[in-house]
C-alpha cells in the first residue's frame, strides 16, 4: 500500500528509508528482497550470509526491517498502521497487542519433551511485524477477500505480489518447491491455483495455515494454539485440514 502511495520503490535498498542504519548491506539490498526472503541476511548485527537476490533464505529478520521501513515511510507506529489497515477491512477481532487486548488472547501451548501452557504474550516489540499480530478464523477470511480481489492494493502491486522469481519448499505444500512471491507462496503449476503461507511461533505456542484458492474464492484456514519444537509434527493438522479440502472436489 505504500508503493501504491508512492512512498516505497521496491528497487531501492534499505538505506534510502532508514539512513541511519549502521549495517554496510543496507546499501545493497533491496525492498524486493526483503518481501521475498532472497535479502541473505541472517543476523542484524552480521554480514550477509549470500548475494542479494541469488538465495531464498525464510527469516523473520526482513519483516522485521520491514516493519520499520513502513515505520519511517508513514511515520506512524507500526500498531497505529496496522490498526488502521484492519479497522478499513472491517476486521474487527484483529489488531496489534497492545495492553487493551492482553486479556481476551487465547493460551498457547508449547511442546519440548513436555507440555507448557503460555499464559503471557512474550513476543518482543520489535519482532511483531513477522510473527505477532493477532487475528481469528473469521477476520483472515475477510482478509483474503479484500487482498486478492483488488479491494488493497493496485492490480499492478498486486500482480508482484503473487509473481516470483524463485523457488521454495514448505511440507505443508508438498515436496515439491513452488513459486514464493511477496510474503505469499504462490503454487500455481498444480491443477488448483493456491496461494498462501504458514506461520509458526514456538515460544508463544501458536501455528498456523492460511490458504486461500482464486478460482473458486475459497479459503482455507486453520489457527492452532500448540506448537511442537519437533518439526516432523508441527503443521501436521494444517497439512491433513488442506488435504481433506483438496481431496473433496469442492474447489474445481
Amino acid at each position: 500500500r505504500e508503493v501504491d502511495k508512492g512512498k516505497i520503490d521496491l528497487q531501492k535498498n534499505i538505506r534510502t528509508y532508514l539512513p541511519n542504519y549502521q549495517q554496510k548491506w543496507a546499501d545493497s539490498v533491496n525492498i524486493h528482497q526483503l518481501l521475498n526472503h532472497t535479502s541473505g541476511i541472517v543476523n542484524l548485527e552480521k554480514p550477509l550470509a549470500t548475494k542479494p537476490g541469488s538465495t531464498f533464505k525464510y527469516t523473520d529478520l526482513n519483516y522485521i526491517l520491514l516493519g520499520k521501513i513502513v515505520e519511517a515511510v508513514t511515520k506512524n507506529t507500526y500498531e497505529s498502521v496496522v490498526n488502521e489497515l484492519f479497522s478499513v477491512c472491517g476486521m474487527r477481532n484483529s489488531g496489534y497487542p497492545n495492553g487493551a487486548i492482553q486479556n481476551a488472547l487465547v493460551n498457547g501451548f508449547h511442546f519440548s519433551g513436555k507440555r507448557e501452557e503460555v499464559s503471557k504474550y512474550i513476543i518482543p516489540k520489535d519482532r511483531i511485524p513477522a510473527a505477532g499480530l493477532v487475528s481469528t478464523v473469521s477476520d483472515l477470511v475477510i482478509w483474503n477477500e479484500k487482498i486478492h480481489n483488488g479491494k488493497l492494493l493496485k492490480p499492478e502491486s498486486y500482480q508482484k505480489m503473487i509473481s516470483y522469481d524463485i523457488l521454495a519448499q514448505h511440507n505443508v505444500f508438498g515436496e515439491k518447491a513452488i513459486g514464493y512471491g511477496y510474503g505469499i507462496r504462490i503454487n500455481d503449476q498444480s491443477e488448483i491455483t493456491e496461494f498462501g503461507h504458514t506461520g509458526i511461533v514456538p515460544e508463544q505456542g501458536f501455528t498456523s495455515v492460511n490458504l486461500y484458492y482464486p478460482k473458486t474464492k475459497t479459503s482455507i484456514i486453520v489457527l492452532e494454539n500448540q506448537c511442537f519444537d519437533d518439526f516432523s509434527i508441527s503443521y501436521y493438522f494444517e497439512a491433513e485440514v488442506r488435504e481433506i479440502v483438496l481431496e473433496s472436489g469442492i474447489l474445481k
